[in-house]
């Protein structure tokens, strides 16, 4: 059973770590204060279904995952005023509507990039793209079924 169980977290964390080290990679070259969008996915069979949030940690100290639903719902420490912010979205809705790749990129979101899975088949590879205004942030790339 610990064999077992071994073997799947190892297989795991090789996949993270590596979709963190491309996050990384992709952010890196960017402006300071770069906007981002994430629109990523766990595999249909995979253990951790909630792994969006390694674009944040890839963003800290560089860029702003623009999509962060904490600010904007005012149950966390750090919150956004009803005015809005240049840095996180002021609305859960548009937040919800982010992650999930339904959202209609507005001028005021500009300038904004977004990291997809642009592999289907090897769902750990990511890559990088300037979205424009009236564009669906989750056009391109894979989308679970």
């Amino acid at each position: 059973m610990a064999a077992c169980s071994f073997t799947f977290l190892y297989q795991d964390t090789r996949d993270l770590s590596r979709m963190e080290r491309d996050a990384r990679q992709l952010v890196g070259g960017l402006p300071y204060g770069q906007r981002i969008m994430a629109t990523v996915w766990a595999a249909p069979e995979s253990r951790l279904p909630y792994i969006v949030h390694l674009i944040d940690r890839a963003c800290v100290g560089r860029c702003f995952s623009y999509q962060n639903y904490e600010p904007p719902s005012g149950q966390f420490r750090v919150r956004v005023a009803a005015g809005g912010s240049p840095l996180v979205t002021s609305s859960s809705e548009d937040a919800q509507s982010m992650e999930a790749g339904e959202y209609e990129v507005q001028d005021k979101d500009l300038p904004v990039m977004q990291i997809y899975q642009c592999d289907e088949s090897d769902l750990t590879k990511l890559c990088i793209r300037r979205l424009e205004a009236g564009e669906i942030n989750g056009a391109v790339g894979y989308q679970p079924r």
